[in-house]
């Protein structure tokens, strides 16, 4: 028996997958896993199927720079133990 997805169910899963996301979620239609969906940023739309979306494996590629971006600052301004810089 195949469980039903809807949109929102869709949008909530990604949600719990995902929860520091800020992906745009206003143009989502989901009909089917093998229909692309809309989703945006604050970059723009482009279209995607649904499954690689909720696995990570299409995204915006300037929120991908800016999540590198971050946790790169955060390794290089952390504290280190003394021992580690002597």
């Amino acid at each position: 028996m195949y469980k039903i997805i809807t949109t929102e169910i869709f949008i909530k899963n990604y949600k719990q997958k995902y929860p520091n996301s800020n992906s745009i979620f206003d143009r989502i239609k989901y009909f089917s896993s093998k229909e692309k969906i809309e989703i945006g940023c604050d970059h723009g739309y482009w279209n995607i199927l649904p499954s690689d979306f909720i696995n990570g494996k299409c995204s915006c590629k300037e929120c991908d720079v800016n999540d590198i971006e971050i946790s790169y600052h955060y390794y290089m301004t952390k504290d280190l133990p003394k021992d580690a810089t002597e």
